[in-house]
């Protein structure tokens, strides 16, 4: 698996999974590929930059945002 890549499991209709698949074979495509890629633009629909979200977590993470403090004891 790519860094920075997570697994999804999900629950669909066999014969939609079927179809799906089918669909891909023929076309060499790759299922999980062409779910991600669906997500992608529906968050553009929606208004959500992906890569502008992932870019600044990234960059939080740097800096240290989002880690635990220590605390300083007496």
């Amino acid at each position: 698996m790519k860094e920075g890549n997570d697994k999804l499991t999900i629950s669909v209709d066999s014969r939609v999974k079927a179809l799906f698949k089918e669909v891909c074979d023929k076309e060499g495509l790759k299922v999980g590929k062409q779910i991600e890629l669906f997500m992608s633009n529906e968050l553009k629909s929606r208004g959500v930059d992906a890569a502008a979200s992932i870019a600044e977590k990234k960059d939080a993470k740097k800096e240290g945002y989002g880690k635990p403090k220590s605390v300083e004891r007496e």
